[in-house]
This record gives structure tokens, sequence and C-alpha cells, in this order.
């Protein structure tokens, strides 16, 4: 499936990787109107539960005739998975004071002089 957009300059331009995202993105709104439908069927095509054949009614029928054991799944997964925070901080670490002292000596500060 190869789609071609004309640029200003009518030069085609081939754009596979917008072409697959606009595809899931409406397969998924197609699939469910809520987030979480959308995450399940998002993570039922991504550990290989469903398998895509890029026909957009195939695809839809085969999704929404799964539809509940693919929300179960999804909760199973969800409700294994370790919680994990965000991202953690790298840990900080004061300089110590030889440190402090080779930088001091390095680079003098300069300080500036104010008219009275």
């Amino acid at each position: 499936m190869i789609a071609f957009c004309h640029t200003p300059h009518h030069i085609p331009v081939c754009d596979p990787m917008g072409m697959m995202k606009n595809y899931l993105l409406n397969l998924l709104q197609q699939c469910s109107e809520e987030q979480f439908g959308q995450h399940a069927v998002e993570w039922a095509i991504v550990s290989g539960l469903v398998h895509l054949t890029y026909d957009s009614d195939r695809d839809v029928r085969e999704i929404m005739s799964r539809y509940d054991e693919i929300i179960e799944a999804y909760r199973r997964s969800v409700a294994q998975a370790p919680l994990r925070p965000a991202a953690q901080p790298a840990p900080m670490q004061r300089a110590t004071p030889g440190r402090r002292r080779k930088a001091a000596a390095a680079s003098p500060s300069v300080k500036k002089k104010h008219a009275a």
C-alpha cells in the first residue's frame, strides 16, 4: 500500500510511516470511543494478540469479534504489571572539598566593579 502526496512543487512523496499512524489511529477510533478500549486494542496489536491485515473493514471486524477477549486480556496485563515510578531523577552528589578547590584554582572568579 503506497500513497503519494503532492508537495507544493508537485514532487510525489511517499510517507509510509504517516500512513501507518493514520491507519492505526482510525482503527482505534472505530473500535472504541473510550480511551481504555483504545489502549486495550493498541496493546492487543503490539502484544501480537491481534494481527493486522491493513484491510480496514476486515481488521475492525476481527477486533470487534474479539473485543471482550481483548479487554479482559488487557485488564489482566495491567493488573500484573508492576507499578514503576514515572522517572527517577539522577542522584545528586555534592562536590567534595578537594573538587571545589580544584575548580576555584582553575578559573578564578572575576569580580565586577560598580561605579559609585
